[in-house]
């Protein structure tokens, strides 16, 4: 070890002297503060979550309403439930089956491919992506929606 490295030892020893006499106080926290601080959490994570789940389906009436609350056009397919275990469909980018963001689009109950018994459907929806210059389907989402 050369002067100027000795002298730095010296000087850190030294220093952890100097300081040896603070203490950290850790302060316990009381069951209701534990709560408190849970609940804090959890609520103010629920602030930045979109509510809307970016598309909506709901049932009103006779009629499937589907909102788009996303920032571009998305494309949707409705399904029964059941009925979509026994299909083969590929989205597609027409614009008959295409909602522009922030409208809504009304399906006819009668309109959606199920069966006459079945009260749930399915409402896949799906964004637009360039791919090679060409635009695609995207990742394709799901709602369940009881009609």
């Amino acid at each position: 070890m050369n002067k100027t490295d000795l002298g730095m030892v010296n000087k850190m020893a030294a220093c952890a002297r100097s300081q040896s006499h603070i203490r950290l106080r850790v302060k316990t926290l009381r069951p209701w503060q534990y709560l408190l601080v849970l609940v804090l959490l959890l609520s103010s994570c629920a602030l930045f979550e979109n509510d809307t789940h970016e598309v909506e389906a709901r049932s009103a009436s006779s009629k499937l309403l589907i909102s788009n609350h996303t920032t571009a056009r998305v494309y949707y397919f409705v399904v029964g439930r059941e009925t979509a275990a026994l299909i083969l469909w590929a989205p597609s980018l027409d614009s008959k089956i295409s909602i522009a963001r922030g409208a809504t689009a009304q399906v006819a109950h009668k309109d959606i491919y199920r069966d006459a018994q079945e009260k749930q459907v399915i409402v896949y929806w799906w964004h637009a992506r360039e791919l090679h210059g060409e635009m695609q389907p995207d990742e394709i989402q799901a709602l369940v929606v009881t009609l």
